[in-house]
């Protein structure tokens, strides 16, 4: 029988929030790219699934970190 692992990655909830703030903050900074969307809504897909907001922060670090 196999197991199922999860490997999900979880931010802590403050920085979790830290990020969504950067997040937001850029998404209504450049409103006229993505004109058919709501912030609520992308905030909501992201918050759906941990494994998406761990690699958007892990996108976030400096080249240096991620080392």
């Amino acid at each position: 029988m196999s197991k199922t692992i999860n490997h999900k990655k979880k931010l802590p909830k403050e920085q979790q929030e830290e990020l969504l703030g950067t997040l937001k903050a850029r998404f209504e900074k450049n409103m006229s790219r993505h004109k058919s969307l709501a912030w609520n809504d992308v905030q909501a897909k992201l918050e759906a699934d941990t494994d998406k907001i761990w690699t958007l922060n892990e996108m976030e670090k400096p080249a240096v970190n991620r080392m």
